[in-house]
């Protein structure tokens, strides 16, 4: 229970290491920029409104419509998970499945991607769910 108490303090800690912002120049809200973009899509709103059962690729299709509220490009799949089987990051996978803290260290010093990171954690899950019963049925707990 102690390793357990002890790989969780741990990761808090490298969580709370992490989460620090560098300036205060990160939480600065640009007025002008957020007025901008409101106009966009109000104009893009009433757009809509006016031409009612339009569909977001009807929009796409339209070169001019796209340059006119400054639409950025649809994805393949609008309604596709974020994170697919092609994105698994299998040296962070094995990381995560067979040494957890090691995993997240090289994620934090190193300069990985976010796919890296959300391997890690499939890869620990998957071992807690694979080697947890059978830990539990070894023990005798």
């Amino acid at each position: 229970m102690k390793k357990i108490l002890y790989l969780f303090s741990f990761c808090a800690l490298v969580f709370i290491g992490k989460a620090n912002a560098s300036t205060a120049s990160l939480f600065e809200l640009n007025e002008s920029e957020v007025q901008l973009e409101m106009t966009d899509l109000n104009n893009l709103e009433s757009y809509v409104e006016l031409h009612q059962g339009i569909t977001l690729s009807d929009l796409m299709q339209n070169v001019n419509l796209v340059q006119q509220f400054s639409l950025k490009s649809m994805p393949s799949r609008p309604f596709s998970p974020m994170f697919s089987f092609d994105d698994m990051e299998w040296f962070g996978f094995l990381w995560g499945f067979c040494c957890f803290p090691v995993g997240f260290i090289i994620y934090f010093v190193g300069d990985k991607e976010e796919e890296y990171l959300i391997s890690v954690i499939i890869g620990f899950v998957l071992a807690v769910i694979i080697g947890g019963p059978s830990y539990y049925h070894y023990r005798g707990i």
